[in-house]
């Protein structure tokens, strides 16, 4: 059995990082925002590709980058994942956390 359900990335970057005082998606791992990094790295293997973050980040995102405001549903990442879903329901979701080098 074969899906032929389009992939959509999605990077989860919405946490408020307030254990660690700063955001965890702006953390430089690889010569850029770690947020950045993992939308370039699943654009390359996804149709189209996301950041889930929180309505008041969304300015500090370059402009070519496609976003998801999460609803404030839910608490954590069931926010982001649940958001993005409900946006695009009958695609396939390659989901990665900016937190998780």
């Amino acid at each position: 059995m074969t899906s032929t359900a389009k992939i959509y990335g999605l990077v989860l970057s919405g946490g408020k990082s307030s254990r660690m005082g700063t955001d965890k998606g702006l953390i430089d791992y690889h010569g850029a925002p770690q947020r950045e990094y993992l939308y370039d790295l699943l654009s390359q293997v996804c149709e189209r590709t996301f950041i889930s973050l929180r309505e008041e980040q969304e300015s500090e995102l370059p402009a070519r980058m496609q976003t998801i405001i999460d609803l404030n549903e839910f608490k954590g990442p069931y926010n982001g994942l649940l958001s993005a879903h409900k946006k695009f329901p009958d695609v396939a979701w390659l989901v990665l956390a900016c937190d998780l080098p």
